[in-house]
């Protein structure tokens, strides 16, 4: 894959949940500051917080 996707440890994770609940998920870990939204240009993108990453790194989000 070009940007080696493949690679990430979370790439894929909600693949067997509907397009519904993924959006119901992500916006709770918006909500709650596990994830942010940036922009690069005009596209956004949704990436680890601080603390997201940290709970990630920490193995307590899978």
């Amino acid at each position: 894959m070009k940007h080696e996707l493949q690679a990430s440890p979370v790439y894929g994770y909600y693949s067997d949940l509907k397009l519904e609940e993924i959006m119901h998920r992500t916006d709770w870990m918006i909500r709650k500051g596990y994830l942010e939204i940036e922009y690069s240009d005009r596209l956004p993108m949704i990436v680890f917080s601080d603390n997201g990453q940290y709970l990630l790194q920490e193995g307590q989000i899978k």
